[in-house]
């Protein structure tokens, strides 16, 4: 930028120049001249009025950039955008004691609570408020007996012959196996109203040979209405203990059933769980003509206590109508009921302590590897 001449200076050497003009020349020139100054005078004028607008650009600041627009993938006319709000995750107080088989993950918990608050493996699906994980648990189990165990693939003692039977015995076995392996995905969405889920899970333990599809788990939650096919009511998978062999447990309570349950949030760390399920008479047609009938369905509840600190509390009750339907004397029926009293105790680190104890009349069928012939009691 030039510096520009102050107006005074200007006025100065013009009314000089006029001056020397009129004591040598004659009136009409000067009248040329005055005329002359004054559209210099204009000139000047414009020139400094530009210039202020020049300095006041220049002293103005630079406007901000524009944002940078999210990159976006597109694929024809759709436009695919991650979710625009960022998960609320709300901790369980149950601690994922992460065991071998893991049972805690696909539990049903109350409102939108998570093992998992980080959500790890979790996709967001485009477009949506949904997040997706999928996960495969390749496993392979070897097992070296001494003699014939009654199941090659896990440890079952219910099946293990007694001395004197047919399967006794038979010299040293070996197997290995990889039914265990498992498939799973599951969706949650918990910035939606009634914070949907959808769990799936599958192991390779169903009946015949080689590797055969079993399902563990197949269901979705909303608004802490559970329905599908998962754990019981009754049982507390929260306990199931870290045992190297697959089967855990013979006493342990645990089935998956066709179930509804609805969860309420009783406040003070308590919740309330209560639910109705897939029947299942089961008659010992030996010697008989009868037939198991199932007239209603199973009934429970339980109560719960979580305390991220202590551990938790299960108290539960079962009630059931058992039924038989023979040819020779009619129709009978009774009454099955049990109640479950479970815990987990948090000790010290990730060491905790779990308990069980089940006492009943006709609940022998959620008892592991009772191996029912209804098929879906009983066993892992």
């Amino acid at each position: 930028m030039k510096p520009s001449f102050p107006r005074s200076l200007v006025a100065l050497i013009a009314l000089s120049a006029i001056g020397a003009v009129h004591a040598q020349a004659p009136a009409s020139e000067i009248e040329q001249l005055k005329a002359a100054m004054q559209a210099m005078q204009r000139n000047m004028d414009a020139m400094q009025q530009k210039l202020a607008e020049l300095e006041k650009a220049q002293a103005a600041p630079a406007p901000a950039p524009a944002a940078p627009v999210a990159a976006a993938s597109t694929a024809g006319s759709v436009t695919f955008v991650a979710p625009p709000h960022p998960v609320v995750a709300k901790a369980s107080p149950i601690a994922n004691r992460e065991s071998m088989n893991d049972q805690q993950e696909a539990a049903p918990r109350l409102d939108d609570l998570t093992l998992d608050p980080q959500y790890h493996g979790f996709i967001p699906i485009p477009n949506t408020q949904v997040l997706v994980k999928f996960n495969a648990k390749p496993r392979v189990d070897m097992m070296q007996d001494s003699r014939n165990a009654g199941n090659p693939d896990r440890f079952v003692t219910a099946t293990i012959p007694v001395e004197g039977s047919a399967d006794y015995g038979g010299g040293s076995r070996f197997n290995a196996t990889t039914k265990g392996s498992s498939l799973s995905a599951e969706m949650r969405a918990p910035n939606l109203p009634g914070s949907p889920r959808f769990v799936y899970n599958n192991d390779f333990f169903g009946s015949g040979s080689g590797m055969a599809y079993r399902l563990k788990q197949l269901y979705g939650t909303l608004f802490n209405l559970t329905a599908g096919f998962t754990f019981s009511v009754w049982e507390d998978p929260d306990i199931w203990p870290d045992t190297v062999d697959f089967e855990g447990p013979n006493s342990v309570i645990f089935a998956r059933q066709p179930t509804v349950r609805y969860m309420v949030d009783l406040g003070n760390q308590w919740q309330f769980n209560v639910g109705i399920q897939q029947p299942g008479a089961e008659i010992d047609t030996t010697n008989t003509d009868a037939v198991g009938v199932n007239h209603l369905p199973d009934v429970g509840f339980n109560f719960r206590w979580e305390d991220a600190n202590r551990g938790h509390i299960h108290l539960a009750a079962m009630f059931r109508e058992l039924g038989a339907n023979s040819p020779t004397w009619g129709e009978q029926t009774t009454v099955g009921w049990g109640i479950n009293a479970a815990a987990g105790l948090n000790v010290f680190g990730k060491d905790s302590i779990q308990l069980q104890a089940t006492y009943g009349d006709g609940v022998f069928k959620w008892a592991n590897d009772n191996f029912s012939s209804s098929g879906f009691a009983g066993g892992d």
